[in-house]
Order: structure tokens, then C-alpha cells, then sequence
């Protein structure tokens, strides 16, 4: 998985006490998955997705649940999405209260999912869902605790426990029956499976309902704080884009230290493995990752050898680097390369 994306401490949170409200050791679970429950109390932190996914199938082979996704969605904690909850039930109306949630939904979400409105013509909105986890078992469950998450939250912000969408569909095969049944009379509309995307359909006249917690001066208040707190993430990312541009370039060379790559940014060795703490990375966990996705491009894109490859990469010798890539991509260096080779192309 591409070590660029990753999910905030709000997003792990919400999985993790959903866990804990369902009776399961989410702490332990975490532990095990070399991440600290300290993650929960930190919003702003950020988590690989390798981490989180990790972090996710733990909790599913533990539960044993064939619907933990939607038990867990049925949990929902809005005190803990911060301030996204507060501008959206303090807007006027759904039009600006859906604005508000899908402006500042990487809060929550991180760059590892998205919910987008599309520009359909008609009586309905319709929302795509978007997630970069690849896993089949995993997506299932987070597309499932999405859906329900987003339903149990617009019925809070909106105050009205009437309110229904009109069809749900979902990438994946439908679960038993059983789950099936619940998850149609959990969210009282039909659900579609094996569609081309996720998807939540609802009226448009969903955007036209006042909310009755509105407040202009609160609102002004609570975006301003969003707006901050959106800019301080992505000034993490910039950070975490300089510091990859200058391992990568001293790749080229020799073997990257961090004393080294500070000192090109202006920043102390300190400061660097903060900032890397925050993206919810270590260095040694930064550096693997980018020898992986280097590795890939060399024996994709040029004519070195094995042993050039390794050196390049920092490995003591060839087949140290040739045990590693097994690791990370199941294949060897040379089954790998005649995978990306062009037909017809020469050895």
C-alpha cells in the first residue's frame, strides 16, 4: 500500500471505541499491531493505512463478527469528530450543514477515503463513497460502518430520526441473510450489492431542511477552527513530501541518514521525527517504504542489475535486497521485472 495515505487519530477512534462498546480488547488489539491506544487521544495523528488495515483485520478475525463493519457503525460518538460535527449542526440548513461535512471530511478521513456529491441531474443526491484499501474483507466492513456511520450522523445533525435515504449500493457480495435483513431495516431503504461503486442515494430535498441547532456566530466560530486544523494537516503532508524528495535524492548516492536529511530542511533531527510521528510513520517505517516503491521503479523502468539495485538501495548485498522485495511484494526481483516487461521486449 502507498505509504502517502493514512487516516486520522479521529478515525481510528471511532473504530476503536466502537470495538470497545462491542465488548472486544481493542487496547490489546492495538498493541499487537505495534500501534499505542495513545493514537485515540491524539486527533491530528496521523495512521498508515498499512497500520490501520492491520489494525482493522485484527479486529475482525477477533470478533469473528460478519457484520462488525455495521455494529460498529451503529456506535457513533460525534464528540469524537471534533469540530466537523459542531459546523455542520450549527449550519442553517442540510445544503450548507453537507457543504460543511464534505469540505473538511479529511479531518475525519484522512486522505485514505472520501465522500463525494455528484453532479447528477433529477430528484436525488447522490453520494460516491471512495477508500483506498484494497483488501476484499476489509472494504466490505469499512464500506458497510460508512454508510451506517453517515446515516446515524445526519440523523443527529438534522435532529429528525425520520429521516431515510433512498438506496445504498455497495461494491461487495451481500453477507447472509441474515446481515442482509439488518442492515435493510437498520437503514429502512433498499440495498443494492455488487454495484460498480458505493454509493448513497437520497431526495434532494434533504439539502432544504432547517436545522434547528443553528447558529451564525457559533458556526463562524467552529469553521475557522476547522479551516485551522485542515491546514495544519496538510502542512504535515507538505513536510512528509520534503523529507521523501530528499531521501530519494540521497538514495542516489548512498545510504540516507536522518541527521542528514534535517539538516537540508532547516529542521532538528527532533523536529523531523515529530513531524513523522504526526503522519503516523517512524523513520525506519518512511525509509522501507520508499525502498520498496524505489525498487519497483528500477526494475520496472531501467536495465541495472540485482546487485547495482541493492547497492543503490542501501542493502549490504543482493540477496539481503532479494529477501526484502520478496517481502514486500511476494515476488522475487527477477519474477517482478519479467512481470512489468514489455511483450516482445529482449531479457
Amino acid at each position: 500500500m502507498n505509504a502517502d495515505y493514512y487516516i486520522t487519530g479521529i478515525g481510528v477512534s471511532q473504530y476503536y471505541h466502537g470495538a470497545q462498546r462491542l465488548g472486544l480488547p481493542a487496547a490489546n488489539i492495538l498493541k499487537r499491531c505495534g500501534m499505542s491506544p495513545d493514537i485515540t487521544l491524539q486527533p491530528m495523528q496521523h495512521t498508515s493505512v498499512d497500520d490501520f488495515e492491520r489494525f482493522m483485520l485484527e479486529l475482525i478475525l477477533e470478533s469473528g463478527d460478519d457484520m462488525l463493519g455495521i455494529h460498529i457503525g451503529e456506535q457513533v460518538m460525534p464528540s469524537l469528530y471534533g469540530v466537523l460535527p459542531t459546523v455542520a449542526t450549527m449550519a442553517g440548513s442540510g445544503h450548507q450543514a453537507v457543504e460543511a461535512v464534505l469540505k473538511y471530511q479529511a479531518l475525519a478521513g484522512g486522505n485514505a477515503g472520501a465522500i463525494r456529491l455528484l453532479d447528477e441531474p433529477g430528484d436525488h443526491l447522490v453520494f460516491q463513497g471512495l477508500m483506498v484499501y484494497p483488501n476484499p474483507v476489509i472494504r466490505r466492513h469499512l464500506a458497510e460502518s460508512m454508510a451506517v456511520l453517515l446515516y446515524k450522523l445526519a440523523t443527529f445533525i438534522s435532529g429528525r430520526q425520520d429521516l431515510k435515504v433512498q438506496e445504498i449500493h455497495f461494491e461487495h457480495a451481500s453477507g447472509s441473510d441474515a446481515s442482509k435483513a439488518y442492515l435493510d431495516k437498520l437503514l429502512g431503504c433498499p440495498v443494492r450489492y455488487e454495484a460498480p461503486e458505493i454509493r448513497i442515494v437520497a431526495e434532494r430535498a434533504l439539502l432544504d431542511i432547517p436545522l434547528n441547532a443553528y447558529s451564525n456566530d457559533a458556526m463562524q466560530v467552529a469553521e475557522e477552527l476547522a479551516r485551522q486544523q485542515l491546514a495544519q494537516q496538510q502542512e504535515n503532508q507538505n513536510i512528509l513530501q520534503q523529507i521523501k524528495l530528499q531521501i530519494r535524492t540521497l538514495m542516489a548516492g548512498s545510504s540516507p541518514r536522518r541527521e542528514i536529511v534535517a539538516d537540508r530542511l532547516g529542521i532538528s533531527v527532533r523536529t523531523l521525527d515529530r513531524r513523522l510521528a504526526e503522519a503516523g510513520l517512524s523513520w525506519q517505517q518512511l525509509l522501507d517504504g520508499l525502498r520498496a516503491q524505489l525498487a519497483q521503479e528500477f526494475l520496472s523502468d531501467t536495465q541495472l542489475t540485482v546487485q547495482e539495485i541493492a547497492c543503490r538501495l542501501g542493502f549490504a548485498d543482493a540477496r539481503s535486497f532479494q529477501r526484502r522485495f520478496r517481502h514486500w511484494t511476494g515476488k522475487s526481483p527477477s519474477e517482478y521485472r519479467d512481470t512489468r516487461r514489455w511483450p516482445g521486449s529482449s531479457p
